[in-house]
């Protein structure tokens, strides 16, 4: 095991010039074969992969990053000094209640200020909350401008109580939308990469014809293919839909706090 580790290791440090080797042996090999098509090819190759070297050398001198996470916050303490927090937790509990205060911050505006400010509180689920929710704002009692009216009534729920409100997804429409995502953005913390539902759309033995407007094919019998398995999270997805019943994994939102000034951790 130890010495598959240290050639792994060895690969992995001469990998930009054995791919350098490998790429020259193929360009003289069409060159020597006349193949004009293919010595093209690889000469645009080659002078791609030079050009990604050169510019990541020069984000790398013109962009430096941080080596790793934050090791320390500063914040202030109860005096008002500032003082460097070291316990992972506690620099954990202070960075998410700073940003629920200072993202919940909108000074001077009609939702910060008397008396909405003391009526909604800070999440809105009040009394006077739901009345906004159900239309009814009683303007006649409290002494809002124009704009404010018009910002609450706009916050009426729009459908009525016992209104059928399902939501159905659809499995084909899933299909595309992976198709479409680029893999390039972020999913989730939760370790299923974009690339894993990519691979199982694309994993097919024998793809169902569907007609235009015809129901949705029934799931399978046993899972055979990568579709398969899609069908199984297609349904799970929506059960939790149609019971409004978040899944764990869904409940786990990442915040990420990125240094305005490199090497500079101040919370404010």
């Amino acid at each position: 095991m130890r010495h598959a580790q240290k050639q792994l290791l060895i690969a992995r440090c001469e990998a930009a010039l054995l791919r350098q080797r490998h790429l020259e042996e193929i360009l003289n090999q069409a060159k020597a074969s006349n193949h004009k098509k293919k010595t093209k090819a690889i000469t645009y190759l080659i002078r791609a992969e030079q050009n990604r070297r050169f510019y990541a050398r020069y984000r790398y001198h013109t962009k430096p990053k941080a080596p790793g996470g934050l090791a320390f916050v500063n914040a202030p303490d109860a005096d008002g000094k500032i003082q460097p927090i070291l316990d992972k937790q506690e620099m954990e509990d202070t960075l998410l209640e700073f940003s629920r205060t200072h993202f919940a911050k909108a000074e001077g505006t009609p939702f910060t200020t008397e008396p909405l400010s003391h009526l909604l509180e800070y999440d809105g689920l009040t009394t006077y909350g739901n009345k906004i929710s159900q239309g009814r704002p009683q303007f006649d009692r409290h002494n809002f401008d124009e704009p404010t009216q018009a910002i609450l009534n706009n916050l009426r729920q729009k459908v009525q109580p016992g209104t059928d409100i399902t939501h159905t997804l659809d499995y084909e429409g899933l299909m595309d939308g992976i198709k479409k995502w680029p893999e390039r953005t972020t999913t989730s913390p939760s370790g299923r990469h974009l690339g894993i539902y990519k691979t199982l759309r694309k994993h097919t033995l024998e793809k169902p014809k569907k007609k235009h407007g015809a129901p949705e094919p029934p799931p399978p019998e046993r899972i055979n293919q990568g579709r398969d398995i899609l069908f199984l999270i297609f349904d799970i997805m929506s059960i939790a839909l149609k019971h409004a019943y978040p899944l764990k994994r869904w409940r786990t939102v990442w915040t990420i706090f990125i240094e305005k000034e490199l090497g500079n951790p101040d919370i404010e």
